[in-house]
């Protein structure tokens, strides 16, 4: 931790660059002196809040409004293999407009909770305020949050257009005596995707409890093994010099381009609309006909079909939507193929309103009759929709929860997947406390006894949004869901 290499300062951002299309150039300023970063050892020292306890916000030059934990700035690194590079433009430079990002803050709290490794960490983040991103044509599109303001739909929509990571290490020197002294060992904590939920632009984090199986899973100190860390840990008093490190950081590319394009469009409506204003104020009067229309006064009426219906309808290896009732004269329409890689679809209510499509990579999308994919809190793809009937409510899941980090096992065993529901945090936590192993049952007689099979299972937080059937939003939060589940294996004992 005691200085970077040269190597490191002089790295090209490879990942981020394919991303927006361009090398990003890092001059001089703040960013530059954290390319060259050192940690001296007269360095302040972030202390412990308490015996075992780092109540903490790391910072790259914005401190969060969160003003009981301690604001620490953290030079901010995003990794490509193994070597890394400083996440251009944090804060305030001016060296690239095609770098979205202004501000991305990491805070939590890690403790010792009764000999379990705990955490509850969050993110916090912010755009700037005027960028630029490439389109796949290879066009700059700019976006100005001054000129969003107009436009409150565009604005919600890049306020959720998030950024994604595959982790996030925070690495510092440990401090283990109220004098300082040179660093002995180096304090590793990992922040995994599935440990945090995004928030959305400018919103406060969300900040869970969540415990790993293992310390050596979110935690490193030195080389102390596994059985000895909550022993270093409480000795430890403060940490000095953090750096945080983002591996596989991904900005929503796409979206942006697209929320420029649709802005860029807003835009010139208006000036259009205006224009129009100032010649209807100056007296202009459009020309009229010379010869008045004399046919028919049906024929004389635009044609402006209205899709409001529609049914599927398959072609080979592709999925469309047929209109009906567009007419009195026609039953049917023109088939509709919506934008998309889509193989797969079926009705989501029964009145032809609206429909699932999916495509080949198992992603699920809702589309209107007339062919529109529609956007629910700001996503357009989902993992899964899951039609409840009964409770008349969808349910949406962005993510794959099964291939995410699993937060906990259950230590009873079950006859399968569903014997759960999705859980809240306050349900999950009451879960936990009645999971326990089952008396064995109590048979008289000399009957034989044929045991179901039985399972523990991996649980998983994820993102779970959920509307009425007119895709209303009435929920949009974590939850709790069973993964992975482990069947029982000889010698197992399932019941005491």
């Amino acid at each position: 931790m005691v200085g970077f290499s040269a190597v490191k300062a002089r790295m090209h951002f490879k990942k981020l660059s394919i991303a927006f299309g361009v090398a990003i150039m890092v001059i001089s300023g703040q960013l530059a002196a954290a390319s060259s970063y050192s940690c001296s050892p007269l360095a302040a020292t972030t202390p412990f809040r308490s015996t075992g306890l780092l109540d903490v916000s790391l910072h790259s030059g914005l401190a969060t409004l969160d003003e009981n934990k301690q604001q620490v700035y953290a030079p901010m690194y995003a990794s490509e293999g193994v070597l890394s590079q400083p996440l251009p433009n944090l804060p305030g430079q001016t060296a690239s407009l095609l770098w979205p990002l202004a501000e991305i803050s990491v805070m939590g709290k890690w403790w010792n909770l009764i000999g379990e490794f705990a955490a509850n960490p969050g993110i916090a983040w912010r755009y700037r305020d005027h960028f630029a991103v490439l389109g796949d044509d290879k066009k700059r599109y700019e976006i100005s949050r001054q000129a969003l303001s107009a436009y409150p739909d565009l604005l919600k929509r890049f306020q959720a257009a998030k950024p994604e990571f595959d982790r996030i290490e925070i690495r510092a020197d440990a401090v283990y005596d109220d004098a300082g002294g040179s660093p002995s060992a180096t304090v590793a904590l990992r922040v995994h995707a599935n440990d945090v939920l995004v928030p959305n632009e400018g919103s406060s984090p969300y900040m869970v409890p969540m415990s790993p199986a293992k310390w050596e899973d979110r935690l490193a100190l030195g080389n102390v093994i596994e059985s000895e860390l909550p022993q270093a840990w409480s000795r430890l008093r403060g940490v000095r010099c953090p750096i945080v490190t983002f591996y596989g950081l991904r900005l929503p590319r796409a979206e942006l381009v697209s929320i420029a394009k649709e802005l860029k469009a807003y835009q010139d409506e208006d000036a259009r609309a205006e224009k129009l204003l100032g010649m209807t104020k100056a007296d202009y009067r459009p020309p009229q006909a010379t010869k008045p229309y004399q046919g028919s006064a049906e024929m004389s009426q635009p044609f402006i079909p209205e899709v409001k219906t529609a049914e599927i309808v398959r072609e080979g290896t592709k999925v469309g939507l047929r209109p009906r009732g567009l007419s009195a004269a026609s039953a049917q329409g023109p088939v509709i193929y919506p934008a998309g890689d889509f193989v797969g679809a079926r009705p989501l209510d029964a009145h032809g309103k609206f429909f699932v499509f999916t495509t080949t990579a198992k992603q699920a999308s809702i589309v209107a009759a007339n062919g529109r994919v529609i956007s629910v809190a700001g996503l357009s793809s989902f993992h899964s929709i899951d039609e409840e009937e009964k409770e008349q409510r969808i349910s949406f899941y962005p993510e794959n929860h099964r291939s995410s980090s699993a937060i906990y096992r259950t230590k009873a065993w079950y006859s399968s997947r569903g014997a759960f529901d999705a859980m809240s945090e306050r349900g999950f936590e009451d879960f936990k406390s009645r999971d326990v192993m089952p008396p064995c049952p109590k048979y008289k007689g000399n009957g034989v006894m044929i045991a179901r099979s039985l399972s523990r299972f991996d649980m998983h937080r994820t993102r779970r949004v959920v509307t009425d059937y007119a895709l209303k939003i009435v929920e949009d939060g974590p939850v709790i869901l069973p993964g992975e589940g482990y069947g029982t294996q000889r010698g197992d004992k399932t019941c005491l």
